[in-house]
């Protein structure tokens, strides 16, 4: 499998999250309005057990979450990538993606999963992708809808009510 450290869209230059990006996602993920989608606010532990569980991921998958910054500044926008998921008796493959508010409605989410979802596909060979959210967050499933994902079913995640999408390889190349 081929790995893919950094990748670059219009706006937004994305890398493989390294032990050094624990201060932006700290301080992310004590942001309750980017957390109130997420599962809730999170202590510095809990981000630092979330970074080495993203890091150990690369480290046993070849691939993972980026930390996201501005193409232009180099300035923190959030984070996104592919992450393996065990939910509802399967294992699957979740795109995921949380920006810093001020980044949000600008179509930046969007654009990265673009670039990942043909990561996923052309660079990885992966035949599916999942994708899921809280059903009160309208705005992630605009995004699902959008990239081509099509509602499957409803689940629990983190002891969470969600609903889980999935977009296929071939719809994808169809909608190419």
């Amino acid at each position: 499998m081929k790995i893919i450290p950094a990748f670059e869209t219009d706006r937004v230059k994305a890398r493989r999250v390294t032990q050094g990006d624990l201060e932006e996602l700290v301080s992310m993920y004590h942001n309750p309005e980017v957390m109130k989608t997420l599962g809730g606010v999170r202590s510095r532990e809990q981000a630092l057990d979330g970074l080495a569980r993203m890091i150990k991921h690369w480290d046993d998958h070849g691939f993972g979450v980026w930390i996201l910054e501005d193409k232009e500044s180099g300035t923190f926008m959030g984070r996104a990538g592919l992450f393996n998921v065990h939910i509802d008796g399967a294992d699957e493959i979740e795109l995921m993606y949380g920006l810093l508010p001020e980044y949000w409605s600008k179509g930046i989410a969007t654009e990265v999963a673009q670039e990942i979802i043909r990561i996923g596909f052309q660079e990885l060979g992966l035949e599916n992708i999942t994708c899921f959210s809280l059903h009160e967050n309208k705005a992630s499933q605009r995004i699902m809808e959008k990239l081509g994902f099509t509602y499957e079913k409803n689940c629990v995640h983190a002891d969470l009510p969600h609903v889980f999408y999935r977009l296929t390889k071939e719809q994808w190349e169809e909608k190419e």
